[in-house]
């Protein structure tokens, strides 16, 4: 069993045991099926299509099915971190070069390949950010497109992911706590002074007397001792 298809699967199963009780006492944890299909939707967002990947080389595909990158990739090594717990590893690939419209997707970051209730699958980040912000950013915490076998079809999704519906919702439980848990620049509203800007005026003058000449005898007194 790979890190992932064991760590991830058993995190999910602890976060139901940790968070059900308080989001039953919660009630503004309620979810309606909107909710959730939001909190997908949010999970596994991307700005392509399908994937396909030849040697070295991935091709990202618009969801039309045109490409709209095709790049050469080397596999700069893996990372394991700390998910809920237990270690998830990544692998991490790096763009060969600037190609026009490969950007966005300079570094790729993917888990194994693995099987969770017979869906063959594997979960990946990208984006033009470093490495170590893909993987540990606490915003990209529940960020996981998911890339499945060629073939796949909504019905194999949908039965996967029923046979793992209670580790799902326990997953968007902890979404929306990790969002309440959030602070947004609203606690720093209003215009502020730079006071560096103040430092010049007379009234200052006092102040660096007083410092100096608190300076110039903690001096005297190291040099005595």
């Amino acid at each position: 069993m790979n890190a992932l298809n064991g760590s991830i699967v058993i995190a999910m199963a602890a976060l139901v045991m940790i968070i059900a009780p308080a989001a039953a006492a919660d009630e503004s944890s309620n979810f309606t099926v909107d909710d959730i299909s939001n909190f997908f939707h949010a999970m596994q967002k991307t700005d392509f299509g399908d994937i396909e990947i030849s040697g070295n080389n991935i091709t990202f595909y618009s969801p039309e099915g045109s490409v709209k990158c095709k790049g050469e990739y080397d596999y700069v090594g893996s990372k394991t971190i700390d998910f809920q717990g237990y270690p998830v590893e990544w692998h991490m690939f790096n763009l060969r070069s600037d190609k026009e419209g490969c950007l966005e997707y300079k570094h790729v970051i993917a888990t194994a390949v693995h099987d969770e209730a017979g869906l063959t699958h594997w979960h990946m980040r990208y984006g033009k950010l470093c490495f170590d912000i893909l993987m540990e950013n606490p915003a990209y915490g529940m960020w996981y497109p998911t890339m499945a076998a060629n073939g796949t079809n909504a019905e194999m999704v949908s039965n996967a992911y029923s046979a793992e519906s209670e580790m799902i919702g326990a997953f968007a439980v902890a979404a929306k706590q990790a969002s309440n848990n959030t602070l947004s620049l609203e606690k720093w509203s209003g215009r502020w002074v730079n006071t560096e800007q103040l430092l010049d005026d007379p009234l200052m003058d006092p102040v660096y007397e007083a410092a100096a000449n608190t300076a110039n005898s903690l001096g005297e007194k190291s040099v005595s001792n």
